[in-house]
């Protein structure tokens, strides 16, 4: 697909920039997402739906995001899609189905090439994107480094990449 080919995007750009190790992600997106007031665009390779553990800090920012979609946040989330017997493919679906019956926009990816990339883009000016997945061990376990940028331009750059995943299903 054209809109996919190897570009650079935008150098030299004026932004805040927050670096987000380890566990420093979780409250720091979780915080973006309750100030979200127009947008919230999400992609993930992985987001698990933690029914049984409501106090997990994954779970309240999915509550989170609920909550953001009652406010009459837009939101669209994109997960990864693995062959139908992957692990991976019913935990997405379950928080599919948990987002799309909060009224949020969600669907899996292609299966080829997967949904890898990690991006939360909010408002159209805030881009959060690393290595955190949305699991326990993500944010509890692994050594995982994502980074908060503040800037329109770089926001504005991101949203067309997430559009023209988003529209090649």
């Amino acid at each position: 697909m054209k809109d996919l080919q190897p570009r650079i995007m935008i150098e030299n750009i004026n932004a805040i920039v927050t670096p987000l190790p380890g566990r420093a992600f979780i409250g720091m997106i979780t915080n973006c997402v309750q100030q979200a007031r127009l947008s919230i665009d999400i992609i993930q390779f992985e987001w698990k739906w933690y029914h049984h553990d409501h106090e997990s800090s994954i779970q309240q920012l999915s509550y989170e995001v609920l909550q953001a979609a009652r406010r009459k946040v837009a939101i669209r989330v994109l997960l990864n899609k693995e062959h139908p017997r992957h692990p991976l493919t019913p935990i997405n679906k379950n928080t599919i189905i948990n987002l799309q019956d909060a009224g949020v926009s969600a669907k899996f990816g292609p299966s080829s090439p997967i949904t890898h990339a990690k991006l939360w883009i909010i408002d159209k000016e805030i881009t959060v994107l690393g290595s955190h997945n949305m699991s326990r061990r993500a944010v509890t376990v692994n050594d995982e480094a994502s980074v908060k940028i503040i800037s329109k331009e770089i926001a504005g750059e991101y949203t067309r990449y997430f559009e023209a995943l988003w529209n090649r299903i």
